[in-house]
């Protein structure tokens, strides 16, 4: 028997949920609001449902927000419950609420409120409502939920000269309550992801207790905690989690170990009602940050809700007047991040529910177009790319390349959606910029695509992100995609990357076309260096030049630099994807690939796919390999063999 669940218009529990995060970011006892548009959830929201009764039926209704419940069009009497007659009926119920979102629970013998409900906020665009499975039965309402908490208790807690100073042995997201405090003294309270941090005047999150018996305080990011003042009282500490296990596992030597288990701990850290750029700072969602969040999913936690409520909050302004996160680029990772997901989970429904807002998405670019069918920078939207000095201005190469990816993208949702009109449109689109950035960005002298294209002259500036683009989108052929590896990737003249967000573009290059060992090297380089400092979480820059605490200084502020960065975590993608070797050829895993590395150290890892697992072992010049997914093929050098499930395969080499 089916269970009611709590619904509400589409989108708006993403949206309601989304505002909290974004307007609750701290910096040093201020609040900073999210640097782009903010969108509420609907006021009003009228559910419908025709039902069909045997005989009279009483239904339970509780709501989020006020509630007038219709029958036939016919207003009903306010009570928790109504009896429905026999017969068919249209049966409505209205909610309107100020403060929350609009939502309603019903609960009869055969009517329950879910999916075959539609909802609509009085423009006649009905649609099927949504739901959750965070929200589990009729006690919690959907405007007041929030992650589970568990106790979480520190390794140390001691006095050094007027301080107390708290430390939990690791990074943490914590709400902490204090008890006992005599209720006429003053407590400072300060977070630090290093000790160091907590000394600091530009300590970035702070809290003041003053003349109160107890105090709640909000959940924030933090490894230590120092009190000064009154530092007499009782703390309890609860740690907030989003409900998601780790399915994946991978076992090397030491380094490469704990660069794995670390990223999967920053990762999950990271995840929490949408995928976070950081868990101190922002505490905010941004499309390029959550495309690579997803990707590390598919090879760690394969949580499929947590990457459609990040994708439904980041798009949730469905008319798209404004660039998601009003980052010029980066509704392009959106678009990226969406097809990724339909690959990873074969959901098409979800694709055709967000078709109209990919169309809508793409025809603000569309509508923007130059002269040379560019995407020309805007006034008042971000050009962003990478902390970098990379060209900005004009008519940007990696803009045009992301935005041809998205066309290319557009195409393909049309095909699976069998729009055929839009097959043609966005093909056209598509192949037009794909022969202009060709035309105009590709320099043959420095066998590289250059930066920008402004005022009719082309820029000589090289540098790798527009390069590594060129090559996995497939701008690049074979010749130009040799001449750029080695004359661009390889190339230690060529300015360097300063995050790993376009790391995560740089090592998919290496490991894709080949080049192993350096892409093997430069991991145990970066991210094992971050290891060797002692971080327990990854980084969201890493400069193996700097020494103490200049290792925490990013923005011009000391400790502004975030300690466990969500895009630091992309070793979890590199070692299922390229070490492991498993990825899906077609959408939901229906057939993948087993290519692991033979030319990597030995190996034992679970990769975890659509449903099932696949376990991958490299030892001593065999390859074994085990999955209960039917549909899989190995691929071992020249060898290729059929997976069945449940049997375990041995490949020498």
């Amino acid at each position: 028997m089916k269970s009611a669940k709590w619904i509400w218009k589409y989108r708006d529990f993403e949206k309601y949920h989304a505002k909290l995060y974004l307007l609750n970011r701290e910096e040093r006892g201020k609040i900073v609001p999210a640097f782009y548009e903010i969108h509420n959830p609907s006021a009003s929201v009228r559910f419908r449902k025709k039902v069909l009764l045997d005989m009279p039926e009483t239904i339970s209704v509780i709501s989020d927000g006020t509630l007038c419940m219709e029958l036939d069009g016919e207003r009903l009497n306010g009570a928790d419950s109504y009896v429905i007659p026999a017969g068919e009926h249209m049966l409505m119920a209205v909610v309107g609420n100020n403060n929350g979102m609009c939502a309603v629970f019903i609960e009869g013998k055969t009517i329950i409120s879910d999916e075959s409900w539609e909802a609509d906020s009085y423009d006649l665009a009905w649609e099927t409502v949504g739901t959750s499975p965070l929200l589990n039965g009729e006690n919690v309402k959907p405007s007041d939920y929030s992650l589970p908490e568990t106790h979480i208790y520190p390794v140390s807690d001691t006095k050094e000269n007027d301080s107390r100073i708290i430390d939990f042995g690791d990074e943490v997201f914590i709400k902490a309550d204090i008890y006992d405090l005599p209720g006429d003294s003053v407590t400072d309270i300060f977070y630090g992801e290093s000790l160091e941090e907590t000394y600091s005047e530009r300590c970035v999150i702070i809290d003041r207790i003053e003349n109160k018996k107890e105090a709640h305080l909000p959940a924030r990011a933090c490894r230590y905690i120092r009190f000064t003042g009154n530092t007499k009282f009782r703390i309890s500490a609860m740690s907030v989690a989003l409900p998601i296990v780790n399915k994946a596992s991978f076992e090397s030597d030491k380094t490469l170990t704990d660069i794995f288990n670390i990223s999967a701990k920053t990762l999950g850290l990271c995840s929490k009602m949408f995928y976070l750029d950081g868990i101190k700072r922002d505490r905010w969602f941004w499309g390029g940050d959550a495309m690579l969040s997803a990707r590390m999913n598919y090879y760690s936690f394969y949580d499929y809700d947590t990457v459609k409520r990040t994708l439904l909050a980041l798009a949730s302004d469905i008319t798209h007047k404004n660039p998601i996160n009003n980052i010029l680029e980066y509704s392009f990772y959106w678009m990226m991040m969406l097809d990724e997901y339909y690959l990873y989970s074969g959901d098409i429904d979800f694709v055709k529910r967000n078709y109209t807002v990919c169309k809508n998405l793409l025809n603000y670019y569309i509508s923007r177009r130059d002269e040379y069918g560019f995407i020309p920078d805007i006034k008042g939207v971000w050009v962003f790319i990478d902390w970098h000095d990379i060209e900005k201005k004009g008519d940007v190469c990696v803009i045009q390349m992301l935005y041809a990816k998205s066309l290319e993208i557009m195409k393909h949702f049309a095909e699976i959606t069998e729009n055929s009109q839009d097959i043609q449109y966005y093909g056209k689109l598509y192949t037009d910029i794909y022969e202009q950035i060709n035309k105009v960005f590709w320099n043959e002298e420095k066998s590289a695509y250059v930066s920008s294209f402004k005022n009719g002259i082309v820029s000589d500036q090289v540098r790798r992100h527009q390069n590594y683009l060129a090559v996995l989108f497939g701008f690049a052929d074979s010749t130009k995609t040799k001449r750029i590896i080695e004359g661009v990737c390889l190339n230690r003249e060529i300015p360097k990357l300063t995050t790993p967000f376009y790391g995560m573009f740089e090592y998919e290059l290496l490991f894709k076309y080949g080049y192993t060992k350096e892409a093997m090297d430069g991991i145990r380089s970066y991210w094992g260096g971050m290891v060797e400092l002692g971080a327990q979480t990854m980084w969201e820059e890493f400069d193996p030049d700097e020494t103490g605490t200049e290792h925490y200084a990013m923005y011009g502020e000391p400790f502004d630099r975030s300690l466990c960065h969500a895009w630091g975590a992309c070793p979890l993608y590199f070692f299922g994807k390229y070490v492991a070797g498993v990825s899906p050829d077609l959408p939901g895993y229906k057939h993948f690939t087993v290519k692991p590395c033979i030319t990597c150290d030995d190996f034992s890892a679970t990769v975890p796919i659509c449903g099932g697992y696949v376990n991958v072992s490299k030892n001593s010049g065999s390859i074994t390999v085990k999955t209960d997914m039917p549909g899989g093929v190995l691929v071992v050098g020249d060898k290729k063999l059929e997976l069945s499930a449940n049997e375990s395969v041995t490949i020498l080499y």
